[in-house]
């Protein structure tokens, strides 16, 4: 098991998430995001998050339940997984990589049937 930390963001309501997000570290995970009420804005940093499972993209689609989430910097890995779980699409989350904090969202691919 990876170690896994999470650090408040200095200057943004969140917090930098280091390690695996996954079934072991969820308990962790969900403990920290319990000081921010339901509809407040929650900034994820996740330019350290090395692997994220079922349990940690479920957990993150739950907190899209009831907050905007900004989801910053994550890896190509973490990018792929977003895409696979649709996360990358859902409405209350947006997903910024680098200073410019430009907003990535993947358009689905459209085929035609023939």
């Amino acid at each position: 098991m990876a170690d896994f930390d999470i650090a408040a963001l200095p200057d943004e309501r969140g917090f930098r998430l280091t390690g695996d997000l996954d079934f072991s570290t969820l308990p962790q995970f969900t403990a920290a995001l319990d000081r921010f009420p339901p509809s407040e804005e929650l900034h994820l940093d996740l330019a350290d998050v090395i692997h994220v499972d079922s349990a940690g993209l479920h957990a993150i689609l739950g907190l899209a339940r009831s907050h905007s989430l900004i989801l910053l910097n994550p890896t190509p890995t973490v990018m792929r997984s977003f895409e696979i779980a649709g996360i990358d699409l859902h409405p209350a989350i947006e997903i910024r990589h680098g200073a410019a904090s430009t907003v990535s969202r993947r358009r689905p691919n459209l085929r035609r049937a023939g």
